[in-house]
């Protein structure tokens, strides 16, 4: 028969394979989850890209017309606008979600990154 000591040996064997099957369980979900948000990251800044260039085009045609009516300086600030929602637009259509991510944590690393806005970290 098994002693005491042995019994306790054995159930101690036994329930760190199960904790190990659990973590690695829990790693493998934890994953998974990762390469999901990755995945809605990309596709999801793909789409808005689009719809953010389509509307700096919008803002590049107001400047258009206001530069027909005459006012420059308003015209000129529409341009300004178009200019960077542009280059949001552009940012966002050739980064992937990996790249986002990152991003976003490093901009959450900041020193002077405002204390309110959540900190990210997908890693």
């Amino acid at each position: 028969m098994d002693s005491p000591a042995g019994t306790d040996s054995g159930t101690r064997e036994k329930a760190q394979e199960v904790a190990g099957q659990a973590q690695e369980k829990v790693q493998e979900a934890a994953g998974e989850a990762k390469n999901r948000v990755r995945e809605q990251v990309d596709q999801r800044s793909t789409d808005a890209a689009k719809r953010v260039q389509a509307t700096a085009g919008d803002i590049r045609s107001v400047g258009d017309e206001l530069r027909k009516q005459g006012k420059d300086q308003p015209a000129k600030l529409a341009d300004q606008v178009a200019e960077r929602a542009e280059r949001v637009g552009g940012y966002l259509e050739r980064s992937d979600g990996d790249a986002i991510l990152r991003d976003a944590e490093d901009f959450g690393r900041l020193p002077n990154a405002d204390p309110r806005l959540p900190r990210l970290s997908v890693s």
